[in-house]
């Protein structure tokens, strides 16, 4: 609620005014923005996104109810679906009104530009400002139609800064009213330059640093500077000369920024400057008797260092030994016991943490070393720790310590409780106990707080029971997820950075074995929380749905997100089941696709801090590009000239060199059909909030090349279900039929995106060509295939779960009595059936046509793969499939046989029966059946030929060069190939799989001795 002193109000005002009993300066505290925030000036203030608070407080209506129907249907503001893609206010009367919170940046003059519509002789509205009339009567004109829009302009309207409520009052009918666009006419900002430090100064651990600052307005006066480093505001000066010193920063990289304000409030940014503070280097180390890692019994723990009278200060309950109340100083030689039954400085943990520093005269001369110790047979008994450990229900937060003891001692699991905890991996988690569970600054039970601020640091192990090499590394620590930061979410997931001020900036290990980078710059400890038993559901939890729809992407040769399971241990208490996961951003990018994690924008969804926002956002980078997509939206796809321009295409589908490709059109198609099959219904437009909203969807686009937006997975916990759970219906979950509507580029999301596209018809044939790659024959949406996906994660924690289950589960709660039957009910039931619920939804939406592909024979056997080895030869036989009228068409170069616009290519051969095909070198075959105007979906098939690339040698890479005038280097870097070898090289189909998107096509021969180049842009060689 904001207090009237501080509140003016800005009112659009519709005569009579008898509906206005509201006191202009009151603003109820039962009305909010209808976003959550109050909306931006200058911006657009859309008309249907008017305050809550219901009539009288929000909104005048003269009826009862929403005479549209659409948006806000419980709301009696008559609200309908534009033409202009979103909705707009009609069946507007004399004296009704809406009221908007908005937040003006900035005083001064602003122009309105009112969208509105008439097919009558139209109407007239007016605005003000704290009950005066600041533009006089709004004449809104004929226009021709109830959506034919036009706009109105009125400038020079005065604004002061800060929350402001605006009211639309009318004063006749005959007019829709859309939106406001408010711009500022002001553009006097003072101006800021930082002068110290230098751009890319380093500077030691322990010293301050001084940063100061030139600023100056032109048309007032400076009234203070701010300093930020990386976006957090260091300090501030209110008197010239604008400095501050920075007292001690952590190591660490940091983009520094002034910001100037002037008396008008006003304001500007400085040019950012990039200094480094060291990471503090120490020659010595310490010492240690025995590994981090698992143990049966106490031992005897020894430390020593090869420094000259050093005593060694340490702690056991994950406190920072430097400054730790807890710690204990000793002098040469040191023995520890490490036990856990032991609880002096600690509380009792199954894990015994220990964090040594060396010191000589009390000056640290060593990094602090960590190391986590677990006897495994006390993780099983594990209880309350007692010491500095607090209870349950700080801030509200909710959590408990304890093994169930039923499960732990249940004659099914007892003697596999052990082999449970070290079957997989385990990661430990060390910090300060105020870091996790401090009211006011622990992060454990403050989750709802987002950014750096909220970052804590932490020590990092992996510990491989199979004894192999694991890691340390100290991170900095935040927490991860959504609506999971709840509260009543007992498990919360963390997010692990690394940084130089920790010490390094990446983290160099293969967290996925053998599959994907293994050098990461954060990383996510992601768990199930939908469904999960630390939430009290009992039959639903698998900790496999979310993990399934990233690998069928996988499956389906798409980029996707890693993951592996491991146990987590908190400062020795053991947490539970979690899984690492890749991060959805640009390092990802750059780790996968090449090019520069500066190149990369981001597009996710920004939930808000209340969970009432659900508006896309750049992570990194920028909008621009989506954007871009959203004005083609709006431009329409039915001509083939938009929709091949958004693939960077020319009109007739042929490859156009000037092209700017937006759309990896592929990706997307794969990406929806993931959605679709496994019924998500919280992505990436989320039932629970009636499919208004976008949700749950990561959107990668490289601004350097031309590969198009790509599509990830993201939290998918909402998804293949049997049994009915609100929102979801279960089985039949129907995602492809929703006919959606997006209120604006807020809003916009890939969803949206395919239903617009399915106007076209070269999009739907695509559409179809991609169902049946995947649904029919051996595709990654067939039964056996997608159940052979989802085992597989199943085996990976089919032992590991039992020690999940005791510690967040009970009887109920268990391997038996829940999570075998829901793996059992997905297999079973969920997989045999779904696949033809989805093609039967396919078809309703015109998505998949009736007629079926021909189908491909050899030695009187179906061949159901995509492509097959080729020894010598083989006799491929195409036929029609059962039932089928019409014809086969097909081609052997790679070409597909119908042509854009659903003709016959001109390369395509047509049979009216059966036919053989020799096969005797790659070939990629494609076929479709043609009766009576109509196509079926495409099936292909290569058959790759035996040949030796052993004699294909790289003789040059040119790799980023300088670049030329505004022309980026990036433009001319190509590598060259050779035939070292005495035969003609056949490479038809090769492919680099690894930093290079390029396939050769059918028919390419290299003679010995020649060359070929590839280049990143043709045009420039």
């Amino acid at each position: 609620m904001w207090k009237s002193k501080f509140t003016t109000i800005l009112k659009i005002t519709f005569f009579p005014l008898a509906a206005c009993l509201l006191d202009p300066l009151h603003i109820s505290a039962q009305q909010q923005p209808f976003h959550g925030n109050p909306l931006p000036i200058p911006g657009t203030i859309e008309a249907e996104d008017y305050d809550t608070g219901g009539e009288g407080i929000a909104y005048n209506d003269t009826d009862s109810e929403n005479q549209g129907g659409q948006y806000r249907a419980n709301d009696a503001v008559d609200i309908e679906a534009t033409t202009e893609h979103g909705y707009n206010i009609g069946w507007i009367q004399p004296g009704e009104w809406l009221e908007y919170t908005v937040d003006v940046q900035h005083t001064g003059i602003y122009q309105f530009e009112i969208r509105f519509a008439s097919a009558s002789a139209g109407g007239s509205f007016h605005i003000e400002f704290a009950g005066s009339n600041v533009t006089g009567t709004i004449q809104a004109n004929a226009t021709g139609d109830w959506h034919a829009w036009e706009a109105v302009f009125v400038n020079n309207v005065s604004l002061s800064k800060g929350v402001q409520v605006m009211r639309f009052v009318a004063e006749s009918s005959g007019f829709n009213f859309n939106y406001i666009t408010i711009s500022s006419l002001t553009s006097n900002p003072p101006h800021i330059t930082l002068t110290s430090p230098e751009d890319g100064t380093d500077f030691a651990y322990g010293v301050d640093i001084p940063l100061t600052a030139d600023a100056a307005d032109s048309n007032g006066t400076i009234s203070k500077v701010e300093f930020y480093a990386d976006e957090e505001k260091i300090g501030e000066d209110i008197t010239e000369p604008w400095e501050f010193l920075w007292q001690q920063p952590s190591p660490g990289k940091y983009d520094l920024r002034g910001k100037a304000i002037d008396n008008d409030g006003e304001e500007a940014w400085s040019e950012k400057i990039d200094i480094t503070v060291l990471y503090p280097v120490f020659s010595d180390s310490l010492t240690f008797s025995h590994n981090r890692g698992f143990y049966d019994a106490p031992f005897t723990l020894e430390i020593s260092t090869g420094i000259a009278n050093a005593s060694i200060r340490y702690t056991l309950d994950g406190s920072n030994p430097l400054h730790s109340k807890t710690a204990f100083l000793k002098t040469l030689p040191v023995h520890i016991f490490i036990d856990p039954d032991n609880t002096s400085g600690r509380g009792k943990t199954p894990g015994v943490v220990l964090r040594a520093v060396g010191l000589q005269a009390g000056i640290q001369q060593t990094k602090i070393t960590t190391k986590t110790y677990i006897f495994v047979d006390k993780v099983k008994t594990q209880a309350h720790p007692g010491g500095l450990w607090p209870s349950s229900g700080i801030n509200g937060q909710q959590w408990h310590y304890e093994m169930n003891q039923q499960v732990a001692n249940d004659s099914r699991y007892r003697d596999l409780l052990d082999d449970a905890l070290l079957d997989i991996p385990s990661i430990s988690l060390v910090t300060d106990q105020q870091h996790l569970f401090s009211a006011d600054s622990g992060i454990y039970v403050n989750a709802f707080y987002h950014g750096i601020a909220w970052e804590r640091p932490v020590s990092v192990e992996l510990l491989n029971p199979d004894e192999t090499k694991g890691f340390q590394i100290d991170a900095g620590m935040r927490i991860r997820g959504g609506w999971s930061r709840h509260p009543n979410y007992p498990k919360h997931a963390f997010r692990l950075f690394f940084r130089v001020e920790y010490g390094t900036e990446y983290l160099n290990y293969p967290l996925f074995e053998n599959e994907g980078t293994g050098s990461f710059r954060k990383i996510d400890l992601r768990t199930s929380q939908n469904y999960a038993w630390s939430n009290g559901y009992v039959h639903e939890n698998t900790m496999n749905r979310d993990v399934f729809s990233r690998d069928l992407q996988r499956e389906m040769g798409q980029p996707y997100t890693r993951s592996r399971y491991y146990h987590l241990y908190l400062n020795g208490i053991y947490w539970g089941l979690f899984q690492t996961q890749e991060r959805s951003e640009a390092r990802y990018a750059e780790s996968y696709f090449g090019g520069d994690n500066d190149d990369y924008d981001v597009v996710k969804v920004d939930v808000g801090e209340d969970f009432n926002l659900y508006d896309i956002e750049a992570t990194d980078g920028t909008l621009d590009a989506w954007r871009d997509v959203w004005n083609a939206l709006n431009e329409g796809f039915q001509s083939n000239r938009n929709y091949f321009a958004l693939l960077g295409k020319n009109e007739d589908g042929s490859s156009n060199p000037e092209g700017r490709k937006l759309i990896d059109i592929d990706n997307l198609i794969d990406y929806m059909l993931t959605i679709f099959y496994a019924g998500n219904f919280d992505a990436p437009v989320t039932k629970f909030r009636g499919d208004r909203v976008p949700n749950n969807f990561y959107a990668l686009y490289n601004r350097d090349r031309n590969d198009g937006f790509i599509f990830l997975n993201h939290d998918a916990e909402h998804t293949l279900h049997v049994d009915a759970h609100s929102p979801g219906i279960g089985l039949y979950e129907d995602r492809v039929n929703l006919y959606l509507s997006v209120s604006g580029f807020n809003k916009f999301h890939p969803q949206y995106l395919h239903q617009q596209l399915a106007l076209n018809e070269e999009y739907r044939m695509r559409f179809a060509d991609l169902i049946y790659r995947h649904m029919f024959n051996n595709g990654a949406l067939t039964e056996s295939r997608v159940r052979a996906i989802f085992e597989k994660r199943t085996q990976e924690i089919e032992l590991a779960i039992i020690a999940e289950s005791a510690r967040w589960g009970d009887l109920n709660r268990s391997k038996h009595n829940a999570w075998q039957p829901a793996i059992d009910q997905i297999v079973q039931q969920f997989f045999p059936n779904r696949g033809e619920i989805v093609l039967q939804q396919l078809r309703q939406a015109g998505l998949y046509p009736a007629i079926a592909p021909p189908i491909y024979r050899t030695a009187s056997m179906e061949i159901t793969d995509l492509e097959l080895p080729l020894e010598s030869s083989m006799v491929v036989e195409l036929a029609e499939p059962d039932g089928a009228d019409g014809f086969i068409f097909y081609t052997l170069d790679g070409s597909d046989p119908r042509r854009i616009g659903g003709g016959i290519s001109s390369n395509a051969t047509g049979t009216s029966t059966s036919t053989q095909l020799n096969i005797i070198s790659t070939t990629k075959i494609m076929s479709r059946m043609y009766n009576d105007g109509k196509w079926s979906a495409l099936h292909e098939l290569t058959l790759i030929g035996n040949t030796d690339f052993n004699t294909l040698q790289i003789t040059e890479i040119h790799y980023h060069p300088t670049d030329e005038g505004e022309n980026s280097g990036k433009l001319y870097e190509f590598i060259e190939l050779q035939n070292t070898g005495e035969s003609t090289l056949d490479l038809s189909l090769a492919a680099f799989d690894w930093g290079i998107g390029f396939t050769f096509p059918i028919g390419t021969f290299l003679e010995p001795e020649k060359f070929v180049v590839l280049a990143s842009d043709s045009t420039h060689f």
